[in-house]
């Protein structure tokens, strides 16, 4: 297989250096926001996003105090995790921080619709996602915007990437595609995959008619629904509801109502839509299709609906228009036009539709009922939870879905997702749905998943199991932590949600170097393996090796301030690896290749320094040895001789050994690549390193 690609091309209008770094287009600012056009509000938003540098860092969940903690969060407590994983690979999700870690995965091609936008715009959506996923149910989620729209390519990167997290969520990718990426990375993966646009709409929408019915006493089998927007929110909505029981579904798209043998602006997932909604056959364009309809769905653009179009509906009409930032009819107009039921998908109206009342529970239940995969009844059985967490005595006209503040609704939609699993069979771990419940109700309010345990240090045990029950008793120690916690409206209303919320991914779409000021790309490294050199225990693959790497992101934090998330890949071959990297790169500022065997990482190493355009650092070349040769140079002082007086033999000819033999102005170096040759008697005694990953003499 070849290992020579040309440099990546990104999307227009934007320009670029390379796959990290971009610069502005000479005409970003024509059709994007400024500084000068934004309110009060979005302001404050991102001068708070550039005090903090985003919204999200990493952590340890353990502070590193002292020599002891530290030789069980890394070296040499942490080969008991990677030993313990190489032998049960699901041991990862109890060990380290995969069981509790989400990647949500987009290229941004559905936040800016046909305007498109690059990757990085999607950062600053994801991250405040992200802290969402944090503060109502503990998941810790990590985003990754993508350098590729190609469906191939995306699913390629996320089954690589599937090694280091429990679930993954797409999110803001417009279809068809997400569709077909959806289905790929469900059939590919041995974790569940779940869209935001598809599922979590859709999971929203049903939840938020079903009160809104109860309301108005009508039933969903007999009223007539008509959505518009044929994307992957309006089809999955469309899908869902018919699912549950609704009848009578149009779906409009530009073109007007989506039927059979549509001749114009059809793919396969319309066509597909086709056969399930709009079984009359009707035609003709939205306002002909509203005339006498009892809901209206709105996942399309704004201003589209007007007050005439609202009066044709049927009595007590339930207006949903979920459009953001505009929708697709103001509130205030529809209500003058007889609406029963208004909703919108803005925080600063009554019934906020917003679908982050939808996944932190949605993931909480997956992952701690451990499920391999996503069926229907997961989505029924939390749209009916979401429902249900408002009682027959709270509904109103203006209080048919909870409010994002509503702690209750996490830990229902986290125990009806178990109970689905749990049903279905795809419950790989023994939980009950109460013990979700609590389990998330207790983030919620204690801030802790697990309850606390008491260490076993004092309980004379190995150093084995030490290093196993300090993993266990936090579920691994590396997490996602929220610079900016959610602490009222007004922070929530300026940072985490419409409309507000999408002003960054405005602003980078203008200048795209506002990137490294508003999130958290500057000061964030990639730590990136194979793991098929892991310390001294050789090819363990890729869960093994996430221990190690958790610890190195750690340390780098601890030590320098700089923020590392481990990234595990399920791939060998260097195209693979190189993909995959150049395909997260807009989210980093710098790559750290770690434990990738020889002669492969080199190879790896070259094609990204050409291709990128961000610091590449092959840890166990450079790092190895600079510390070697900061070792002899004491070494020197100490015997009083000079660099150049040394012959140095080093055992290993590997990605560490090669590099540190050519890295100082020693006048002599022999490699072996099986044991250490005696130096001669005529010569003074030769120096000995240790090294710092097998410990053993080089």
């Amino acid at each position: 297989m070849s290992t020579t690609r040309e440099p990546r091309t990104r999307r227009k209008p934007q320009d670029q250096t390379g796959n990290g770094r971009v610069t502005p287009a000479e005409s970003a600012g024509e059709d994007a926001a400024t500084t000068s056009e934004l309110t009060d509000l979005e302001r404050e938003g991102l001068d708070y996003r550039r005090r903090y540098k985003g919204l999200i860092g990493i952590g340890s969940k353990i502070p590193i105090r002292d020599r002891a903690i530290l030789s069980l969060v890394y070296t040499p407590g942490v080969a008991e995790a990677c030993l313990a994983i190489s032998q049960d690979p699901l041991a990862s999700f109890d060990l380290t921080c995969r069981g509790n870690t989400v990647a949500i995965l987009t290229d941004g091609s559905d936040i800016f619709g046909r305007e498109g936008g690059l990757p990085e715009a999607a950062i600053p959506l994801e991250e405040a996602k992200s802290v969402i996923f944090k503060t109502f149910s503990g998941v810790d989620a990590f985003p990754l915007s993508l350098a590729t729209s190609d469906p191939d390519q995306i699913v390629e990167t996320g089954l690589a990437l599937s090694s280091t997290f429990g679930a993954i969520c797409l999110d803001d990718i417009s279809a068809p595609r997400a569709f077909t990426i959806a289905d790929n990375l469900e059939h590919g993966a041995d974790i569940p995959v779940f869209s935001n646009q598809h599922h979590g709409t859709a999971i929203l929408v049903l939840g938020g008619l079903i009160n809104a019915l109860k309301v108005v006493g009508k039933q969903l089998e007999d009223v007539r629904v008509v959505i518009s927007g044929a994307g992957v929110a309006g089809i999955g909505v469309a899908r869902l509801l018919t699912r549950a029981g609704a009848r009578d579904v149009i779906v409009c798209d530009r073109a007007g109502a989506v039927y059979k043998y549509r001749p114009q602006r059809m793919n396969w997932a319309k066509a597909y839509l086709a056969k399930e909604t709009n079984l009359t056959g009707r035609r003709g364009t939205l306002a002909e299709m509203l005339v006498e309809a009892d809901v209206f769905v709105g996942l399309s653009t704004g201003g589209i609906v007007t007050e005439e179009m609202v009066r044709s509906m049927a009595p007590d009409p339930i207006v949903f228009a979920l459009a953001v930032p505009e929708p697709e009819i103001s509130p205030a107009a529809a209500r003058e036009a007889g609406a029963r039921i208004v909703a919108t998908g803005r925080s600063d109206f009554p019934n906020t539709m917003d679908v982050s009342l939808v996944f932190p529970g949605v993931f909480r239940g997956l992952l701690d009922s451990r499920a391999r995969n996503i069926r229907l009844r997961t989505l029924l059985y939390a749209a009916e939870a979401l429902a249900d967490v408002l009682q027959p005595d709270e509904l109103h006209p203006d209080y048919i879905v909870p409010r994002i503040f509503d702690f209750r609704v996490a830990p229902a939609v986290a125990a009806a997702v178990a109970r689905a699993a749990i049903e279905a069979g795809e419950a790989g771990a023994e939980v009950s749905p109460e013990m979700v419940s609590e389990r998330t109700r207790r983030y919620v309010y204690e801030g802790r998943l697990l309850p606390a345990k008491p260490s076993v240090r004092s309980e004379h045990k190995t150093f084995r199991e030490e290093a196993i029950d300090l993993r266990l008793r936090h579920g691994g120690v590396l997490e996602i932590r929220s610079k900016i916690p959610i602490r009222d409206h007004h922070i929530l209303n300026m940072l985490y949600v419409p409309p507000a919320a999408l002003t960054p991914a405005r602003v980078i779409r203008s200048d795209p170097s506002m990137v490294d000021e508003i999130t958290s790309k500057g000061n964030l490294v990639a730590i990136v393996t194979d793991g098929s050199a892991v310390l001294g225990l050789g090819d363990i693959g890729p869960q093994a090796a996430l221990p190690v790497m958790e610890g190195k992101a750690i340390l780098m934090q601890s030590l320098a301030g700089v923020e590392a998330f481990p990234i595990c890949l399920a791939a060998r071959e260097v195209d693979e690896i190189v993909r995959a990297v150049q395909n997260i790169a807009p989210n980093f500022g710098g790559i750290n290749l770690e434990d990738i065997s020889a002669p492969r990482c080199f190879e790896v190493e070259r094609i990204l320094r050409e291709t990128l355009d961000m610091p590449v650092f092959h840890d166990d070349q450079h790092g190895t040895a600079i510390v070697v040769t900061a070792a002899l140079i004491n070494g020197c002082q100490l015997r009083g001789c000079r660099m150049g007086d040394l012959r140095v033999t080093v055992n290993g000819a590997g990605a560490a050994g090669m590099p540190s033999a050519s890295s100082s102005c020693v006048s002599e170096w022999a490699i072996s690549s099986s044991a250490i040759a005696s130096a001669p008697s005529t010569r003074a005694a030769p120096i000995t390193w240790m090294s710092p990953k097998t410990r053993s003499p080089n």
